[in-house]
């Protein structure tokens, strides 16, 4: 079911951009579409956060305050986890106009990564666990979906009350602030179903939120004691469980924190921001409603014991003040007691006590807020689509030297050393490289999701960590190459074994079945997508070329090749034999392949360059044609796979157990020219480059 609600005019993608200045209304009106009662939640290892608000039904509204700053374009998400809006993530400017509401199904704390995956914490409805979502501007209009999307959950996880959670991105892992068990859990970002944590942390303690500090490698912990726990070298010292030191926002000496909630660390100021929400319900006191603290605390990386806080924020608007976020300057406060999601511009320059926030927005039940950039995330060029003279920091290359097995190799980019290696227990196919790090690889049987294995060397599969796609609603039978398309949300799989090419989720888990799947006229081997044309191209295994035009513009699913390239030569004699590796050049609009010519021979192999690929049809005179059949330099025999950096081609020879690299292959004479470098390597399946920004 879609419940992707547009609330306004403006346009989807983009987020927001140019939207909403500074606008008419004064800072304390607020609008709203529903009316009536909140819910008053439970109380877990320190007290429920839930009060009795003034604004029902999930409503949303947003105000502007007369002569209030003007804020630079964000996107903010505001999770909330009442009766009618639990699981609803509404997304709003930076001003609070709200624009739509997504529903993850989650309704306790989110963070979102550099790809605009969100990550959101469950107690619910929805189960105990952690929903991770694909970016809204991949997604298109659907709500979660475990075709789409992922989940972690089930008593592997020891998972009881998760709450707020901070992201060590470097490292892919996701840290978790289970109040239940009065535990952080720690698990890798790549993980999915029921998996066990990397690790868990026992505090004496529970601990509400986390931020995280990976320059220092340092972990702040709010705790419902008031204080806030501090762990110094947290991932680089093993997780250890018992804080460094513990900070206690006072006053004059004296302790004025009751129950921490929200947290944030502002590095380039070493400031730490927490909120607390006193008495978290009625029950416990009739000012619950305006009880409510924000505090800021100076020199936070090695502040201990009880510290005098630099600004203290009270007032009518603050009850249960459970979540905020920090950009630098300008702090957004998840207010649940008063359905309000509040926004305090230049924070540092306002002082203290009872400050009249710049936005408002009228929202029932506020459980999280969070920002991002406007367009959900800045992506990078897949691996498979580098810029000429890219940078390349390694290469990534697969072998599988005996049956049911295979292993990851972290090559030097010039190839004269091994860097390090991880074994996934899978008989491999072909592998690639996220924009995060993560490597995404084809084996018989399935698609492997495996979380930042060159910071894991001599490391295997581990559920913690890793994740697969496999079973038989894939309909996957022998997958080979495969290409991320990070701004698309999937990875394209050719499937040898029925013919097909598979497109999958890049956050889906388990037994899925594809997003879509396209029929091909002969057995492919690899692919590869261009993303600026908007065009597919696929090595088969009868030497041919199939060529799909506006391939995720229409339907895929009945997608039919628009041309079918056979590389030629001048006088139009066939040259291929058996297609293999393939990379599409975008911007010299070259077409490289491998051919692998008999299987069985292991000096046959071929090199091709075909150009003005995106128009080619038919039998095509190939511009570079490199082979073993006029003497053995090349060393081609069975050439599997194949990576291009701009520039270099490099290669993957299986028969020969090569790595190699063919320099300026673009204005290569052809011919049995010998390879540039190379690196052996015992049945090396696939290669793939890993540029310096990954």
């Amino acid at each position: 079911m879609t419940r992707l609600h547009l609330l306004s005019s403006l346009a989807l993608l983009p987020f927001f951009i140019g939207a909403c200045g500074d606008g008419g209304a004064t800072p304390d009106q607020t609008t709203s579409s529903g009316t009536g009662a909140g819910d008053t939640g439970g109380g877990s290892a320190g007290g429920g956060d839930a009060g009795g608000g003034n604004v029902g039904g999930g409503g949303v509204g947003g105000s502007v305050g007369g002569g209030a700053p003007s804020l630079d374009p964000v996107a903010v998400y505001v999770a909330t986890n009442g009766d009618q809006n639990q699981g609803d993530v509404t997304f709003a400017d930076q001003v609070l106009t709200a624009a739509l509401v997504y529903d993850s199904g989650a309704n306790e704390g989110m963070v979102i990564d550099g790809l605009g995956r969100l990550y959101h914490a469950s107690d619910g409805d929805a189960g105990v666990g952690i929903r991770t979502s694909q970016s809204l501007a991949s997604r298109g209009g659907d709500d979660y979906s475990l075709g789409l999307d992922r989940a972690l959950s089930g008593n592997g996880t020891t998972l009881q009350n998760p709450k707020g959670m901070a992201l060590a991105a470097e490292a892919g892992l996701l840290l978790v602030a289970d109040v239940g068990a009065s535990q952080i859990a720690v698990f890798g970002t790549a993980a999915g179903g029921n998996a066990p944590p990397v690790v868990t942390v026992s505090l004496a303690v529970a601990v509400w939120d986390l931020a995280y500090d990976p320059a220092a490698d340092r972990l702040f912990a709010a705790a419902v004691d008031g204080t806030v726990l501090v762990f110094d070298t947290f991932v680089g010292g093993d997780f250890d469980d018992v804080p460094d030191r513990t900070i206690t926002p006072a006053e004059g000496g004296d302790k004025i924190s009751v129950n921490s909630h929200g947290i944030a660390y502002d590095a380039a100021n070493d400031r730490l921001i927490v909120s607390d929400v006193g008495a978290a319900t009625a029950e416990q006191g009739a000012s619950f409603a305006s009880d409510g603290q924000i505090f800021v605390i100076a020199g936070a990386a090695a502040a201990s014991g009880l510290t005098d806080v630099a600004q203290r924020i009270q007032g009518t608007d603050l009850g249960n003040p459970v979540d905020l976020d920090f950009d630098g300057r300008h702090l957004r406060v998840a207010e649940k007691a008063n359905d309000l999601v509040l926004v305090y511009a230049n924070l540092y320059d306002r002082g203290s006590g009872d400050l009249e926030p710049d936005y408002r927005l009228a929202i029932a039940r506020p459980e999280s807020v969070a920002t991002g950039p406007v367009n959900g995330a800045t992506y990078q060029p897949d691996v498979s689509d580098l810029p000429a003279n890219a940078t390349i920091a390694s290469v990534l290359a697969t072998s599988n030297p005996q049956v049911g097995t295979g292993d990851l190799h972290g090559l030097s980019a010039g190839l004269s050393a091994e860097d390090n290696s991880f074994a996934p227990n899978v008989a491999l196919e072909s592998a690639t490289i996220r924009q995060d790090g993560d490597v995404v690889a084809t084996y018989d049987g399935g698609i492997a999701f495996i979380g930042r294995a060159s910071q894991r060397d001599g490391g295997s599969f581990d559920a913690s960590r890793d994740r697969t796609i496999t079973g038989a609603a894939t309909g996957l039978n022998a997958p080979k190459g495969l290409d991320v398309v990070e701004a698309r949300g999937i990875v394209l799989v050719a499937d040898n074994g029925n013919s097909t090419v598979r497109a999958f989720s890049l956050e889906a888990s388990g037994n899925v079945a594809p997003s879509f799947v396209t029929n091909l006229p002969a057995a492919p081997w690899d692919l590869d997508y261009d993303p600026a044309g908007d065009r597919l191209y696929v090595a088969l295994v009868d030497g041919t070329v199939a060529v799909f035009d506006a391939y995720l513009a229409t339907d895929p699913d009945v997608a039919t090749p628009a041309r079918i390239i056979i590389p030629s030569t001048a006088a139009n004699a066939k040259l291929s034999v058996n297609l293999h590796g393939i990379v599409h050049d975008a911007i010299n609009d070259v077409l490289l392949l491998s051919d692998v010519g008999q299987a069985l021979f292991s000096t046959d192999g071929q090199l091709f360059a075909i150009n003005a690929a995106s128009t080619a049809d038919g039998s095509t005179a190939v511009a570079v044609h490199i082979t073993s059949g006029l003497g053995s330099s090349s060393q081609l025999g069975n050439p599997v796979d194949i990576a291009f950096d701009g520039t270099h081609l490099y290669v993957a020879e299986k028969s020969n157990d090569l790595v190699m690299r063919f320099d300026n292959i673009l204005t290569s004479p052809g011919g049995d020219v010998a390879p540039s470098a190379s690196f052996s390597l015992a049945s090396v399946e696939s290669v793939a480059l890993v540029p310096a920004s990954n």
